[in-house]
């Protein structure tokens, strides 16, 4: 298994920049995110980021509609250093996407990887993720982040206000991500990984680098 990695040196802790109390989610605005769950599942006054771009106009429009009486800010498409900074002021990045979305559509293949966590992770951010697809293989339960049910709106907002709650467990926890993604997610490592499984075809042997 060969994964996908994140840049540390573009995604990277921020000196300086204060986290505010909210909660990120960064990617597109479709179904299978199940965004939903998030703006559901926290306290009404939580302050929830999305940034991204909407690919599906009813999703869109339900996001309206559940976004009401609560404090959530859609902030379109983020790019480059305004993701960056995006990612380090904010307490959380939350992924929780779902394999069978609103409408009844199954994905079988949601969420190979989770590139988000990666970056997020490198950044010192802390993340919770849905336990499917390939996101448990990046984020370890407890350590770097915490795993909640698919579609679990409760476990969702529940796993959230806790890192609101506990700052000293939010930066360990972000700490350990950016660790983790140092040792084992740069696109280098994945390069390494890749020629080694090349040689190991090959029957040769690989010198470290």
């Amino acid at each position: 298994m060969i994964h996908g990695g994140a840049d540390p040196a573009r995604f990277r802790p921020l000196p300086g920049l204060a986290r505010m109390e909210k909660v990120l989610y960064a990617g597109r605005l479709i179904p299978y995110k199940g965004i939903h769950h998030l703006i559901e599942g926290v306290h009404p006054e939580t302050a929830v980021i999305l940034a991204g771009e909407s690919y599906h106009a009813e999703y869109r429009a339900y996001l309206d509609v559940v976004s009401q009486g609560r404090n959530v800010t859609f902030l379109g498409p983020l790019m480059g250093e305004d993701l960056v900074r995006t990612y380090n002021s904010s307490a959380v990045s939350v992924l929780p996407s779902v394999e069978t979305d609103m409408y009844g559509k199954k994905y079988p293949k949601s969420e190979i990887l989770g590139l988000v966590l990666l970056e997020a992770m490198a950044c010192e951010t802390p993340v919770v993720a849905s336990r499917i697809g390939g996101m448990m293989e990046l984020v370890v339960d407890g350590e770097t982040g915490l795993g909640v049910p698919p579609g679990d709106s409760a476990a969702l907002g529940e796993a959230v206000e806790r890192l609101l709650g506990d700052e000293k467990l939010a930066r360990e926890m972000g700490r350990a991500g950016r660790a983790r993604v140092a040792a084992n997610f740069t696109w280098a490592a994945v390069a390494r990984r890749c020629v080694a499984a090349y040689a190991g075809d090959l029957g040769e042997e690989i010198p470290d680098p």
